[in-house]
């Protein structure tokens, strides 16, 4: 064992589309309780909005989605998870489940890729108003923006590397970062974001990336 505190590490999991639903959800986050060996998670997510095996039309993955985000209040009142939120939910996704009778708690967190080329503006404010944090995951473009001459130039002239820019960006865009980190000397090296003031016309210059450029999963069109 590490010897850290339980309390100064940050467990998150997800609900996966295959247990979509309120029981299936329920009984999904509790054996990942198990097998984590934790009393509580302090983030727990619906990964998809969608359900696995269902039609990305079908009404039935709004019915499952909220089903199981009844599970994730149910275990957040039990103490089973400090936090709950979304993953890869829409706007449209959000005003359904905000404006379902049965649902107290709006989600918390709503993980969605954002990054300088897909910045998913509208999203975003439309979580800000509501009081959703934003949690950016591939915020390094799965790695295709470290190259990227725009990045590379703002990172020499910042005396930064690529990635710490675009962690940077994202953290002054409102957005908690998420990256990946393969070494110890990774996860120094990206923590290197926060003390990383960008200059006005760099963060414009980033902005001015912004093509619609998708690079992971798309949930457009999941009724």
């Amino acid at each position: 064992k590490s010897g850290i505190p339980r309390s100064e590490v940050f467990i998150t999991t997800k609900i996966k589309p295959q247990d979509q639903g309120e029981q299936a959800a329920y009984d999904a986050a509790k054996a990942s309780l198990e097998r984590l060996g934790c009393q509580y998670v302090d983030l727990l997510l619906i990964h998809w909005p969608g359900a696995a095996k269902t039609g990305r039309g079908s009404d039935a993955n709004r019915q499952k989605r909220h089903g199981s985000w009844l599970a994730l209040q149910r275990l957040q009142q039990e103490g089973l998870a400090r936090h709950i939120g979304v993953s890869n939910f829409l706007i449209p996704h959000l005003e359904q489940l905000v404006g379902d009778p049965a649902v107290v708690l709006v989600p918390e967190v709503n993980q969605i890729e954002v990054h300088p080329r897909f910045q998913q503006r509208e999203l975003r404010e439309w979580c800000n108003g509501h009081g959703i944090l934003v949690q950016a995951y591939a915020s390094l473009g799965t790695g295709l923006l470290l190259g990227d001459e725009c990045v590379t130039r703002i990172a020499k002239s910042a005396n930064a590397t690529p990635a710490q820019v675009l962690l940077a960006w994202g953290l002054a865009r409102s957005a908690a970062v998420i990256p990946k980190a393969s070494s110890e000397v990774r996860v120094v090296e990206n923590l290197g974001c926060v003390d990383l003031a960008l200059e006005p016309e760099a963060l414009d210059d980033l902005d001015n990336l912004d093509g619609g450029t998708k690079i992971c999963w798309d949930p457009d069109g999941i009724a």
